[in-house]
């Protein structure tokens, strides 16, 4: 186990982006410690729409092979907005 002042050394070492992965890695663990109860759930309660609820869309119904295209469509773009936004952040 490393000393407080070993731990202070090595933390002079990193850059800021390391230290700020370090502190929410750190909070991320104390928050744990502080005793999160086994019940408490990760997302808020949902329910489910009753099954005769209207659609929200008007348009004419596709078929799946529509549907596969278009979901293969938005991954396809958002791969790209995140492949732009990664490399905006190596700037």
């Amino acid at each position: 186990m490393d000393s407080v002042e070993e731990i202070y050394n090595k933390a002079l070492t990193l850059d800021p982006l390391g230290l700020q992965e370090l502190e929410d890695f750190l909070d991320f663990l104390l928050s744990k410690r502080e005793g999160t109860s086994s019940t408490a759930t990760p997302f808020p309660a949902s329910h489910l729409e009753d099954i005769d609820t209207i659609s929200p869309y008007e348009g004419r119904a596709l078929s799946l092979d529509e549907m596969d295209r278009v979901i293969e469509w938005e991954a396809g773009r958002a791969q790209q907005n995140g492949s732009s936004k990664m490399a905006d952040r190596r700037r």
